[in-house]
């Protein structure tokens, strides 16, 4: 008698403790940089080549940085706050920089300052969502990519906006609608030296291709360079040289095509000819390549940590004549907050120990009843999971696939608990026989 009441309360604790497990899982930040510490992932290089803007989260929260583009004398611009600051740029006379601001609910908005941070303004409201942003070649005028936030909260499917090409007055004043063509992506934003067009990256045909945008006569078109390249080959984050000669871009390299893990090198093509050069082979993922102005350098940054989250940058330069690499050490002054015992929470809260311990509580419970009812807790085990299948086919099939695979993938985790609390009752019949 003794016994049972023991496992009773073991099977009652077990419970309770799965439970708040669950319910915390459910209700936490499941932001993977809520406690990062590292660059973000972009950056810029000012006119004179002294120096270079970035972003930098600590601690979670996420500010625009200079420094020297050697890494030294490092100054904060913006403070740390509940927004995110991130994605800077500098003006053609290097006066002036712009960058996104991110609220809690996602939505970024358009900031504009001096190169040192101050008098900072907003120039787009929250009615829009905005991805991306440069300065025009005369420094008046801002284009930037954005989409209406009512669409971009919509999930996939439930609405047919997309992102377009927008331009509005660097005080804010008057905005305009450059492009009506609802790109399903459109980044890396670069305006051609003569200010007479915009240049992006859009997915098209299948593969990342660069087009532009003519402020002359309206007409957004694949571009030429894009029109050289190897019809095979994606251009991801393509960046126009100040004098318009050049293009850097990454793709995929070769070697990694038939591998799961891609691997995004660096490559530099002529505008005018075509001709693309290979310019790192790091074995790694490239983005935000951007040129030096009076030096023969691209800067770019290098992920570190591919395939997860948070994403771990190394700031790194190579010389185009010798395909030479450097890494620039960045010194971000910083006191980090202490949140080592929600970090370990964090980790605990996890799918394979909810696994253990649902494993443990049907364990426990099929000793309970092990006098004549030993397979009871695995049936109802098997019931459940076979309901959650059921709720995933549903699920795929009347609202969203991806909310389908996962609710299936959770059906066959708990159909593989079921089969041990099975077999833990076979054996465990076994012994008592």
């Amino acid at each position: 008698m003794k016994r049972q009441q023991t496992l009773l309360i073991m099977c009652a604790l077990t419970a309770l403790l799965f439970i708040g497990m669950i319910i915390y899982g459910v209700t936490r930040d499941n932001d993977p940089y809520k406690y990062f510490t590292g660059l973000g992932s972009k950056i810029a290089v000012s006119p004179n080549d002294e120096k270079v803007v970035f972003s930098y989260f600590v601690d979670g929260k996420e500010a625009i940085y200079s420094a020297n583009v050697d890494g030294t004398n490092v100054k904060r611009l913006t403070e740390s706050n509940e927004e995110r600051y991130y994605a800077p740029y500098y003006s053609y006379d290097g006066a002036k920089l712009l960058y996104l601001a991110e609220n809690a609910e996602g939505i970024q908005t358009l900031y504009v300052a001096n190169s040192d941070g101050s008098n900072r303004k907003q120039i787009t409201k929250k009615d829009r969502h905005v991805t991306e942003a440069v300065f025009s070649s005369t420094n008046n005028t801002i284009y930037y990519v954005g989409i209406p936030t009512e669409d971009f909260k919509k999930a996939e499917g439930e609405t047919k906006e997309g992102f377009d090409l927008f331009s509005i007055e660097s005080d804010g004043g008057k905005e305009k609608q450059l492009t009506d063509k609802n790109h399903f992506t459109m980044s890396a934003l670069s305006v051609s030296p003569d200010g007479q067009q915009v240049f992006y990256g859009i997915f098209h045909e299948g593969k990342e291709q660069i087009y532009s945008f003519s402020l002359e006569d309206g007409i957004e078109r694949e571009s030429e360079i894009s029109k050289k390249l190897p019809s095979d080959m994606s251009t991801y984050s393509p960046r126009l040289s100040m004098d318009g000669s050049r293009m850097a871009f990454t793709t995929v390299s070769e070697e990694s095509q038939k591998s799961s893990l891609f691997e995004y090198d660096l490559f530099l093509a002529d505008m005018k000819t075509g001709h693309t050069k290979r310019l790192t082979d790091l074995n790694a993922s490239i983005t935000s390549p951007v040129f030096f102005h009076h030096e023969n350098k691209i800067m770019f940054l290098e992920n570190v940590n591919r395939a997860s989250e948070p994403e771990q940058f190394r700031l790194r330069s190579v010389n185009i004549d010798t395909k030479e690499l450097a890494i620039i050490h960045v010194d971000v002054p910083h006191l980090e907050n202490n949140h080592q015992f929600i970090k370990i929470v964090d980790q605990i809260v996890s799918g394979p120990t909810l696994g253990v311990l649902y494993t443990l509580l049907l364990g426990l419970l099929t000793m309970y009843f092990h006098s004549g009812k030993i397979y009871f807790p695995a049936k109802i085990s098997l019931g459940i999971a076979g309901f959650t299948f059921l709720a995933s086919i549903v699920t795929v099939g009347v609202f969203s696939p991806w909310y389908g695979i996962g609710i299936g993938m959770l059906a066959a985790n708990l159909f593989v608990c079921t089969l041990v609390v099975f077999i833990f009752a076979f054996i465990l019949k076994r012994v008592k026989k």
